[in-house]
């Protein structure tokens, strides 16, 4: 069966439009990938405290790589625990600290802490231990100027 020159067009119009939708689907492919891995970053974020959301509303008024602090702060909450986390973005919303570096500073902060330290104790005279110590020999200070040593000068 001859080919002709329209069929030949339309048969080459047909293999373009097929090449170049291989691509196209591709980056859509590759486009719809990173959105899923993007929603589940969110998700996860958002699953952290009752008040992420208000916090990734100020992280991103904030940063221009706020997707950057949100991967950091999952890392951290990985690592420190949801809690400390959680604890971390409440105290880093209110104070207006937005940002994974002041995040991971709290919990940090939080454990240079140490315990309070206890009431002060103090005792009795009558708690005191029966102690008997000799008095001190002042005399060695005691001595007359015109007695000169051979050590002193």
């Amino acid at each position: 069966m001859p080919q002709t020159s329209s069929s030949r067009a339309i048969r080459a119009a047909w293999i373009g439009i097929r090449t170049s939708k291989i691509p196209t689907t591709r980056s859509q492919l590759l486009a719809q990938r990173k959105s899923a891995r993007e929603q589940r970053l969110l998700v996860h974020f958002l699953a952290l405290s009752p008040r992420a959301q208000a916090y990734l509303e100020g992280l991103e008024a904030k940063r221009v790589n706020a997707r950057v602090h949100l991967r950091k702060i999952l890392a951290l909450a990985e690592l420190h625990g949801k809690e400390a986390v959680a604890r971390a973005l409440d105290d880093g919303l209110e104070l207006q600290a937005f940002s994974a570096d002041y995040i991971a500073n709290i919990p940090a902060a939080r454990r240079r802490i140490g315990p309070e330290p206890a009431a002060l104790q103090l005792t009795r005279r009558a708690d005191l231990l029966e102690l008997e110590l000799p008095e001190p020999d002042l005399s060695i200070y005691d001595r007359d100027e015109g007695d000169n040593d051979e050590n002193t000068p």
